[in-house]
């Protein structure tokens, strides 16, 4: 099978580092913290502007996605599938938020050694990208992104880190971590021989 994966929030710890450094500038800036916890975007969590959102981004993220450790087993799990044959795209809006985003996770992938075999960057929308590279599993930390896959028949794994209350959605599985995720994977590539 040929599964693509997210980075931020699926490989890299990088989400939870970003948001803290937020808040840790929020309050600097006299702010008053999260306005609404439900967000994905820094201005609706914290009321920014979109300048200040740029600005941010620009100066914390590449930071941010360099020092974020590896989700706990993604990288043992990612290489026990390797080894059982399935391949990897990584699926990533990586390149399109700050300058030398791209240029750092290419050698951040070096040096951690992710059986991945091509990255796909710019990706707000994935369903394209997951069509043209044939994927048969999506792993994403963001439910709105797998939506679009789900209807259009690809296996979704929505891995997040505490439940919020239930989301259902055909296609898409909840996940919280990745023995989950190779037991869901195994338990479909058994079903699929059967």
């Amino acid at each position: 099978m040929k599964i693509g994966v997210d980075f931020d929030g699926v490989l890299y710890d990088s989400e939870r580092y970003l948001r803290v450094k937020a808040e840790l500038l929020d309050i600097e800036n006299g702010g008053c913290g999260v306005v609404d916890r439900s967000y994905v975007c820094l201005e609706d969590a914290y009321g920014w502007s979109r300048e200040q959102v740029e600005d941010f981004l620009n100066k914390n993220l590449v930071e941010m996605q360099n020092i974020a450790p590896i989700l706990p087993f993604a990288k043992e799990v990612l290489q026990k599938l390797a080894d059982e044959g399935h391949s990897f795209v990584g699926i990533t809006n990586r390149g399109m938020n700050a300058p030398g985003e791209k240029e750092a996770t290419e050698k951040r992938l070096a040096q951690d050694k992710f059986p991945i075999s091509k990255v796909v960057y710019n990706q707000k929308n994935k369903l394209q990208a997951c069509i043209d590279e044939q994927v048969d599993f999506m792993i994403d930390d963001r439910f709105e992104n797998l939506i679009p896959l789900a209807k259009n028949g690809i296996k979704c794994l929505y891995l997040r880190a505490m439940p919020l209350g239930e989301l259902v959605c055909d296609n898409v599985t909840e996940v919280q971590n990745w023995g989950e995720i190779y037991r869901i994977i195994k338990c479909f590539e058994n079903k699929s021989k059967q």
